[in-house]
This record gives structure tokens, sequence and C-alpha cells, in this order.
């Protein structure tokens, strides 16, 4: 595929099987979105992202799966292979690497492993949004003084008026826009329930690491200092995606909030 005519340098793309998963076009100084670095080389960039490419579609696949458990559905079918190709400017393919995963069985204990990671996700959010209701709740004491006290009693609003049709149509895309917005994201529970995964196996791994340092075993600890690294690439990769997803929210929340004003604007 050639990018002639565009700013980019090059074009990246991402391969499950058969299928294109992601693919896009940056220049050579830009900050690719999985490694968040530059290119200094065609052959360094595609290796890195090959990597964290293979390591990504083994963690998916694996938590799919136990997703699927729990769930009580039949288990998805995992990823044969990876690709990553990087081609120039006229389309020429500068990197073509290809992996055959080998996957690891999921076993009842990962599974359980899965829905205690799960339940400490969820009373963690549970006592963020208590706390947050109980903030909100919690009036300063002047506002309580000029609320009881100063403040006239409020007199319920009719309801506005349906706006015109040229109105009415603003709003619609305002909407639809806002639509769209959450559809180009990752849903941002999902993106921080990942990065809470991510966080607990790169503490397991530094863990193992630790331990082994202890016990003086140089071979095992090279290969668990690799794995620390891998499950930190992951931890970034998680917590930029955080980030884009929650800002891609707010910005449709802030299209939402302007149609609603519209809408009751009299």
């Amino acid at each position: 595929m050639s990018i002639q005519g565009s700013d980019a340098d090059y074009s990246w793309e991402l391969r499950h099987d058969d299928r294109v998963v992601e693919y896009g076009a940056l220049s050579w100084s830009d900050e690719h979105p999985w490694t968040g670095k530059a290119a200094t080389s065609p052959y360094e960039m595609g290796s890195e992202l090959f990597d964290l490419a293979c390591a990504c579609a083994i963690e998916d696949c694996h938590d799919t799966t136990i997703d699927a458990r729990m769930e009580g559905r039949p288990d998805p079918r995992p990823v044969g292979t990876v690709s990553v190709v990087l081609r120039d400017r006229s389309g020429a393919e500068l990197v073509h690497m290809t992996a055959r995963l080998e996957h690891v069985p999921v076993t009842a204990e990962d599974v359980q492993d899965a829905i205690e990671r799960l339940r400490a996700s969820e009373e963690e959010d549970r006592r963020a949004a208590e706390a947050r209701r109980l903030r909100a709740e919690e009036p300063e004491e002047t506002d309580r003084w000029f609320t009881e006290i100063i403040a006239p009693p409020v007199i319920p609003r009719p309801d506005p008026p349906e706006p015109p049709p040229a109105e009415q149509q603003r709003i619609t895309d305002l909407e639809a826009e806002a639509d769209d917005l959450r559809e180009s994201v990752v849903d941002p529970d999902h993106c921080r329930r990942k990065l809470f995964e991510a966080e607990q196996r790169l503490a397991e791994a530094q863990r193992r690491e630790r331990r082994l340092a202890r016990d003086a075993d140089e071979s095992a600890l090279d290969a668990a200092t690799a794995h620390v690294e891998r499950c930190a690439q992951r931890v970034g990769f998680w917590h930029d995606r955080v980030g884009e997803a929650t800002e891609t929210y707010l910005r449709a929340a802030a299209l939402d909030a302007e149609a609603t004003r519209l809408r009751r604007r009299d």
C-alpha cells in the first residue's frame, strides 16, 4: 500500500493470522502509538513493535479464554500467527516479521485468580465511587448556611419548548459525533481493568525476580528480568490506552453537554 502524497515516511501493519487488526502511517520522527518511541531505524522499530505485538496477542488470548470460561462460553479461537509489516512511501516492504504463537493452556487456577483480581478491582471502584458520593453530598458549612437560610425556595422551571428544526439538527449532529468518538476507542472501564491486571502481573513478576536474585540462579534470573520488562511494557501500554480513552470520553461528554444545553435553552 503506497502512502505517496501524504506527509508520512512509512506505514505499519499488524496482522493476526490473515486479518489486519491495526495499521497506520507515520513520519520517522513521530512516536509510535504502541511503543511510544520514534523510529531510529526500520528494523529496530519493527523488532520492538513485533515483540510487543506477540506478547499482547498471547496475553489477550489468555485473558479472553479466561473471560469466556468465567461467563460459561466456549473457548475462543486463539490467534495462530502474528505479523508486522513496515513499508516505505512507495509501498515497498522494509520489514516483514511473522511468528507462530504458542499458547500456555489456561488452568482452573488461572480462572480463579482472575475472579479474585476482578473482585479486587470492583471493590476498589466501589470504594472510589462511594468516596466521590460522600464528597458530593457533604456541602461546605457556608453552602449549607446559604442554602438553608438565605436562598429562596426553588421554583421548578417549565419544560422548554421543542427547539426549531435547525437547532434540532445541531443537537442530532452533536450527539452523533459524541457516539462516534466513544466508538473510536476501547471503553475506559475495560482499559482500567486491563491496567489493573497488568500492574498485578508486574508486581508478581518483580517478586519472582527478587526471589531468584536471592537464590543466585543467574539463568532463571535473566529470564525473570526479561519477563519483568515485558510486564512493565504492558503496564505502560494500558496506561496510555486509559489516558487516550478517558480523554476521548471526556470530549464526547462535552459534546453531549452542549447538546443538552441547546435542548434546554428557552
